[in-house]
C-alpha cells in the first residue's frame, strides 16, 4: 500500500509542477502576443505618417482644394514614380497589409475625378 501511495503522490506533485510550469509559460506567451501587436500598431502608424507625407510631396495639385485628396490619376502616378519613391511606397502599402491586388481593386473602382480623403 505504502509503495502505491508514494507513486501516487510522486505523480500528484509532478503534475502540479508542470501545471504551474505550463502556466507560466502561458503568461509570458500572451505577454509577447500583446507586445508584437503593440509593435505592429506603432509600425503601422509610422507607415501611415510615412504615407500621408509622400502624399503631402506630390500634393502640388492646385485643382482639388483638400490636400488630403487624391484622384486615381495621382494615385497611379505615385506608384509608378519616376522619382525612386514607388519602391518606399509600395513597402508601406505592404506594411499596411494592402495588397497590389486590393490596390488595384481599389484604383479600377474610383471613377474619373472621384478623390480619396486619406484622413477617413
Amino acid at each position: 500500500f505504502m509503495l502505491c501511495f508514494i507513486c501516487v503522490s510522486t505523480f500528484g506533485i509532478l503534475n502540479l509542477i508542470v501545471g504551474v510550469m505550463v502556466n507560466a509559460a502561458m503568461g509570458v506567451s500572451r505577454q509577447d502576443k500583446q507586445m508584437v501587436q503593440l509593435q505592429r500598431g506603432r509600425t503601422r502608424k509610422q507607415a501611415f505618417k510615412r504615407l500621408k507625407e509622400l502624399m503631402a510631396y506630390y500634393d502640388n495639385r492646385p485643382q482639388l482644394k483638400d490636400p488630403n485628396e487624391f484622384t486615381r490619376a495621382d494615385l497611379f502616378q505615385m506608384i509608378d514614380d519616376s522619382h525612386g519613391d514607388a519602391p518606399e511606397i509600395k513597402e508601406l502599402f505592404r506594411i499596411l497589409e494592402v495588397t497590389p491586388a486590393e490596390l488595384k481593386k481599389l484604383l479600377e473602382g474610383m471613377e474619373f475625378g472621384q478623390t480619396i480623403n486619406v484622413d477617413e
